[in-house]
């Protein structure tokens, strides 16, 4: 059997043209798309199925939707692009229809191990949990990479207090006053500045607490998570 899939849909619609044009237009609907997408990854696939980008996979696991009246399901050999299940239905409640199609398919599936399953729900795991650190950590280091810059050049970072609360011009004469001469602006601008860093302080404490727990749990199921950039 398949070790490997990948999952493909597509959905449309039938809608009028625009400008007036004759005849019907068709569009990809992208909301269906997602909704299917959803629908199958909260199914029992995944258990017997590794999840995959489409050149690393077995087979394919391809839903169409079309006008949201009817949904067709093919299970297609990577290689040969041969159809090996087949299987169309109306749209009645499409959470059903979508959890009945896979739950036909895997009736001719062999049954997973316990171990393999839990192989295939660690891997489901520790990707879920690789995507929300990689988010995390991203946002981090760019926060980071701002509180540093200002800590680094104090009065760059003072400048562009300056000139967000003052004008330009008044700001450029204190900033470039060689220590001899400072706005009224400048002195304000310092504080806020340090206002800034206090908060910007806070803030990235508080995400490296968030990034804790995922740390932990990437832990417990000896997941690789990225290193920094």
């Amino acid at each position: 059997m398949a070790k490997t899939a990948a999952l493909v849909v597509r959905a449309t619609t039938t809608v009028a043209c625009p400008g007036g044009a004759p005849g019907d237009c068709i569009r990809t609907d992208t909301d269906i798309i997602s909704q299917v997408q959803r629908l199958v990854d909260g199914t029992e696939v995944w258990e017997y199925l590794e999840k995959v980008d489409a050149t690393e996979a077995d087979i394919f696991l391809e839903f169409e939707v079309r006008n949201d009246s009817g949904v067709s399901f093919n299970v297609r050999e990577a290689d040969s692009n041969k159809i090996l299940y087949s299987e169309y239905r109306e749209v009645v409640s499409l959470d059903n229809d979508i959890n009945r199609m896979i739950a036909h398919f895997l009736l001719s599936a062999p049954k997973r191990t316990e171990a393999e399953q839990e192989m295939f729900k660690k891997k489901r795991r520790c990707a879920a949990i690789t995507a929300r650190f990689t988010f995390a950590q991203a946002y981090y280091q760019e926060r980071r990479r701002t509180y540093d810059w200002k800590v680094k050049n104090g009065t760059a970072a003072t400048q562009q207090v300056c000139e967000k609360h003052w004008l330009s011009n008044i700001c450029a004469e204190a900033a470039n006053g060689g220590g001899n001469f400072y706005s009224e602006a400048w002195p304000p601008s310092i504080a806020e500045l340090n206002r800034d860093l206090a908060s910007e302080s806070d803030e990235l404490h508080e995400l490296e607490q968030q990034m804790k727990p995922i740390q932990s749990a990437a832990e417990a199921d000896a997941c690789t998570l990225p290193l920094p950039r």
